[in-house]
């Protein structure tokens, strides 16, 4: 018995351990996994893919230098950085995208906030 407690104990520490490592994404990793996401949400073309995955990686190195640089004092500074840098990226990808894959991106996005917002209040309930 206690074998088959330490063993659980065991498996329970890797399985903690890996889900901490997958959360520490590298910036390429977390651009070529939302590239992928959205060109299967948005059908993209190949070249479309390839432009997509460019303006995904400059962001994501973006956010990575404002989430070591961050002032503890300012949080006001923060949000608007982290907001000034999403603005850019769609303004980028509105260069790229067709007025129907717009529309795609624009209801996806409304989505992921929606689901970001249900993470961060998970005991507000939505009204529907």
């Amino acid at each position: 018995m206690k074998k088959l407690i330490l063993m659980l104990t065991l498996l329970t520490g890797l399985s903690a351990a890996a889900f901490a490592k997958d959360r520490d994404k590298s910036p390429e990793k977390r651009a070529a996994h939302i590239t992928k996401m959205l060109k299967k949400k948005l059908k993209l073309s190949a070249d479309q893919t390839v432009q997509v995955n460019s303006i995904m990686l400059t962001q994501a190195i973006k956010m990575d230098s404002l989430k070591n640089n961050l002032s503890p004092n300012d949080k006001r500074l923060n949000k608007l950085s982290r907001r000034s840098i999403m603005l850019n990226t769609d303004d980028n990808l509105n260069y790229v995208l067709n007025a129907e894959q717009k529309k795609a991106y624009e209801s996806w996005k409304a989505e992921h906030k929606e689901k970001m917002q249900a993470r961060k209040n998970p005991n507000e309930k939505t009204e529907g």
